[in-house]
């Protein structure tokens, strides 16, 4: 993923206050299904979207569908044909997790930012590396007899790709999906294009109940106890960095039962991306809140602790919760795309105060925090008699 899209995702940093409100947020019964894309002449093509207006952008069809209606459909997309089960390429790093979930590790061929995957998790030793800052070595690309490369339009970076290799390339903006559910729905996408469109609907639809079920929890423990504010981002040069109210960051604080704190800002709540606030005004907005979180990426058996939070933020409440996610240890930027109910479940029992232990269990896994987990206080070092 680009820089500045990585900087958006990671101040998923959060924070809450039980001092909120019992009050439902305005947009929690808000759709959480994909708005960039949809399966069109019963499931036999893809039709592209543009998430943030909802244009029509291109159609895509397999060998043996018949696309004769594609034009009545969308008069002026372009319309791909590929093989019935195409060699796919990604060049975005949470395409590979959305690829694997789909059933469709078989199919994948190659791949950009090829030393940014876990070679273990997802055993690249047979993917060809296609490159990355630099832009896609072409050669490989060629070599891997890729049938399409999936991509992101931020920034056109597979601009004249096609033109110079014949290889079609799908952009995709799963990245500007608000709901956490909706970015995990590219599953489907991806079963449809690996050929294996039932797999991937079992995997999403079990992802999709899992998540629900704990958006219910949430809001049950919320009406019980209310709804705790949370407060993410980072300093930089006096400025604040935090997410919009319109981004997935704050939308996993409400569906965990919590209010966003930059959802009384009214110059933010309506923001997609990043937003900017002075020091200032973000010291007095978080005396409101009991919790700030970040994400952070600390090796090695240090971590990150109550005094590192502190020491970088020294106006925060001392009595404030804090967490965050040590992206050294966790999948934060691959494999989290695929698992929004493990970051939910993580929230839930932060902002509510359970253990992880006592909240619904999800996907069969072991029920410690895997994403997100509270900042203690650094254990005192062992001395030895």
């Amino acid at each position: 993923l680009p820089q500045s899209t990585l900087l958006i995702a990671a101040l998923i940093a959060l924070s809450a206050s039980c001092s909120g409100t019992d009050a439902e947020p305005a947009d929690a019964s808000s759709s959480h299904n994909a708005r960039g894309f949809e399966l069109v002449f019963d499931g036999a093509g893809l039709l592209m979207k543009s998430v943030e207006t909802g244009d029509l952008l291109s159609l895509w069809f397999k060998s043996a569908a018949d696309s004769s209606g594609a034009h009545t459909l969308c008069p002026h997309c372009e319309v791909h044909m590929l093989p019935d089960v195409p060699r796919i390429a990604t060049w975005s790093t949470t395409h590979v997790p959305l690829l694997r979930k789909a059933g469709g590790a078989a199919r994948w061929v190659a791949t950009g930012y090829h030393e940014k995957l876990d070679s273990i998790k997802y055993d690249t030793s047979q993917i060809l590396d296609l490159g990355g800052a630099a832009g896609v070595d072409k050669e490989r690309l060629l070599a891997s007899r890729a049938d399409v490369l999936t991509s992101y339009p931020f920034g056109n970076p597979m601009e004249g790709l096609t033109t110079a290799t014949g290889v079609p390339v799908l952009p995709l903006e799963e990245y500007l999906e608000q709901h956490p559910l909706a970015r995990a729905e590219y599953i489907v996408l991806f079963g449809w294009l690996a050929g294996a469109p039932e797999t991937a609907r079992v995997a999403f639809d079990e992802i999709e109940r899992n998540y629900l079920a704990l958006r219910e929890q949430a809001r049950s423990l919320a009406a019980q106890h209310g709804r705790p504010t949370v407060f993410t981002g980072s300093e930089d040069a006096g400025v604040w960095h935090a997410p919009g109210g319109r981004t997935l960051a704050a939308q996993l604080i409400r569906d965990a039962g919590a209010t966003y704190l930059l959802d009384s800002v009214a110059k933010t709540a309506g923001q997609r991306g990043n937003v900017q606030i002075d020091v200032e005004q973000m010291l007095l907005l978080s005396s409101r809140a009991d919790f700030w979180g970040k994400v952070v990426y600390v090796r090695g058996q240090q971590g990150w602790h109550r005094v590192d939070a502190l020491a970088e933020v020294p106006w925060l409440k001392r009595d404030i919760g804090l967490f965050h996610c040590n992206t050294a240890e966790a999948s934060y930027f691959t494999q989290a795309v695929v698992e929004p109910d493990l970051m939910l479940r993580d929230l839930l029992g932060i902002f509510h105060g359970h253990d992880v232990h006592d909240i619904h269990g999800v996907h069969g896994v072991d029920t410690s925090y895997v994403y997100f987990q509270p900042t203690l206080p650094a254990q005192p070092t062992q001395r030895t008699p």
